[in-house]
């Protein structure tokens, strides 16, 4: 399987206080962080889930 989906902590949405940029930049790094072998396609359901894929 490739493909992941991976909740993305509230604490993280509180921080982004509605600015979609910060907030994708902070859901990138805590990704980078928490699963450095995948990597981010798009943020689902509404903020909290991240869909990733398995880097090549």
């Amino acid at each position: 399987m490739r493909d992941l989906k991976e909740p993305i902590p509230h604490f993280y949405i509180t921080l982004a206080n509605e600015d979609g940029h910060l907030f994708k930049r902070y859901v990138i790094g805590y990704m980078e962080r928490t699963r450095p072998d995948y990597e981010l396609i798009r943020i689902i359901d509404q903020g909290k889930l991240a869909l990733l894929t398995k880097k090549e």
